[in-house]
């Protein structure tokens, strides 16, 4: 595609959009106004997130508006304060110690006075049945794959197994289950959706749904010892309110405004009025941009119920998208393109894959579309997006590039919950852009896309059953196989068979005001408001 068209596409892009079975807000947001001053003793923040915060409880789908406001009530046994971390370098929370006793079995023991907000003892049990609850709702994909047992040792203490050995995975477990009272938990009538009794540092006292969360300093926060508290946990302000703002230029003009301090993730078309070009902030701000290990993929439905699963099919999709060109158009240049379905920050990311992963050639599309068995344009294929400011951009671009080589394309928005059930859901859609995160190695974020062994879903998120896939992934992942041959043969395979195409990591910009002292960020890159310092 030519670059002249770009430029005719963008102008598209930034207009008004309409997609099929799905909803796209074209009304422009009310002004939102500066809050009122509080008294000089009571310390608040406000945080302007883009995504609905969803489900509370500590068993919620996965979202990106959960992920900006969970730090600051859920607590598990330990947390990442730098990418990659060992279990010897993470920030043990509700766990007071953490032994390896093999490759697949850890005992863990909590400390005695793990009280939640409503003074709910925590115990060994609870740790058990929030793990298992985990592992049973289906939410936690790598939970329920790779979580063998747990046991309770003591009143203190479980014993963890996992099915496999893995590289990082103990370190995922213990840093992704959120962990609650069962009685509390219990006792809620909606599980805890919207009032959740969490072990975390702050307590929610106003919910509103799609728009506003407004937390509390939990006063009687069961750490008392300073020394021992995580990263997270040091309750420098007495309530942190976030407000949902959707559209990106709404959310610039409230930071201008000081009706927010902190725009969490605010678009790269809006960073340019905080920002410097060496990438510093202007007129009293701060910005901090990280690319993390959220990397930004299309994952084709490989099942039968979709025509890609035709393997030739796939390869001519892959061939038509200009990694460089959606870069460019959607994200305004701020971001990269990527050489397989994972983050490049990554340890074990091997940048020789850059070098020639489906490198756009409209031809060989064309060519590849007619060994499919499909004529131009007799063909029509789903774009499943969740809505959020990016990928409707994003899911244009593709839809243009298709048309291109002769390939028909609508797209499917929808909001977090919807998005979240229809993910599994083969007969639905055709292909969905997914961002999918690591903490440490490209492997793990295979792990949590194309392990289909013992799935509730019954395959992996591309709906692929092959055992080779699965054999290349067991070797790579593995505790002692894993290195960079293993890790290389994987990633050939998967490019081979093309079950999904990396798109891109996104630079992720937060900028803040000067109440704040310096932005904390987790390594996925969420500001966790709770663990910033403020002047």
């Amino acid at each position: 595609m030519k670059k002249a068209t770009i430029l005719v596409l963008l102008a598209v892009l930034l207009a008004p959009a309409v997609f099929a079975n799905g909803k796209q807000e074209t009304k422009t947001p009310s002004v939102i106004t500066p809050q009122a001053a509080l008294p000089s003793n009571v310390r608040s923040i406000v945080v302007g997130i883009p995504e609905e915060f969803g489900d509370l409880s500590p068993f919620g789908g996965n979202s990106a508006g959960r992920n900006y406001v969970k730090y600051n009530l859920w607590e598990t046994l330990a947390v990442y304060s730098a990418f990659g971390q060992t279990i010897d370098e993470m920030d043990l929370i509700l766990a007071k110690d953490v032994q390896i006793i093999n490759d697949v079995t850890s005992r863990i023991t909590i400390y005695d006075y793990i009280y939640d907000s409503e003074g709910n003892h925590i115990t060994a049990n609870d740790v058990k049945w929030s793990y298992e609850q985990a592992a049973a709702c289906g939410l936690f994909q790598k939970v329920t794959t790779n979580l063998k047992s747990i046991k309770v040792v003591d009143n203190y203490t479980v014993e963890l197994v996992l099915k496999k050995d893995a590289i990082g995975m103990l370190e995922y477990m213990l840093s992704y289950v959120a962990i609650a009272s069962q009685k509390a938990y219990k006792s809620s009538p909606d599980k805890m959706s919207t009032k959740p009794v969490t072990t975390g540092p702050y307590k929610v006292i106003q919910a509103i749904s799609g728009s506003k969360l407004v937390l509390q300093k939990n006063a009687d926060y069961w750490q008392k010892d300073p020394s021992k508290r995580a990263y997270i946990a040091k309750q420098p302000l007495d309530t942190i309110t976030f407000l949902v703002i959707k559209e990106p230029a709404q959310m610039a003009i409230a930071l201008e405004t000081g009706a927010i301090d902190i725009a969490s993730n605010i678009e790269p078309s809006e960073v340019s009025r905080f920002m410097n070009p060496d990438g510093t902030g202007k007129n009293g701000y701060q910005v901090s941009n990280s690319y993390g290990g959220m990397a930004t993929m299309l994952n084709f439905n490989c099942s039968d119920a979709s025509p890609l699963s035709n393997e030739l099919l796939r390869k001519a999709v892959c061939y038509a998208i200009d990694q460089k060109g959606i870069v460019e158009g959607a994200l305004r240049g701020h971001g990269t393109p990527i050489g397989t379905c994972a983050s490049n920050v990554s340890s074990d990311y091997n940048p020789e894959w850059d070098v020639d992963y489906y490198n756009y050639n409209p031809q060989k599309a064309k060519e590849l579309l007619a060994k499919a068995g499909y004529k131009p344009n007799e063909l029509t294929l789903r774009i499943m997006i969740q809505q959020t400011a990016e990928f409707p951009m994003v899911a244009q671009l593709i839809q243009a590039y298709l048309a291109d080589v002769g390939i028909k394309a609508t797209i499917l928005a929808y909001d977090n919950a919807l998005f979240s059930q229809y993910r599994f859901q083969p007969d639905l859609f055709d292909m969905m852009i997914s961002i999918m995160g690591t903490s440490d190695y490209v492997v793990s974020a295979w792990d949590l896309q194309f392990n289909g062994a013992d799935t509730p879903k019954g395959a992996s998120a591309c709906f692929v059953k092959d055992l080779k896939l699965q054999e290349l992934l067991d070797r790579a992942k593995g505790i002692h196989t894993h290195n960079q041959k293993t890790v290389n043969a994987f990633a050939d395979y998967l490019e081979e068979k093309a079950y999904s195409y990396g798109l891109y990591v996104k630079s992720n910009y937060c900028v803040a005001n000067s109440k704040v002292a310096k932005i904390v960020r987790h390594p996925f890159g969420h500001v966790i408001a709770g663990a910033c310092s403020y002047r």
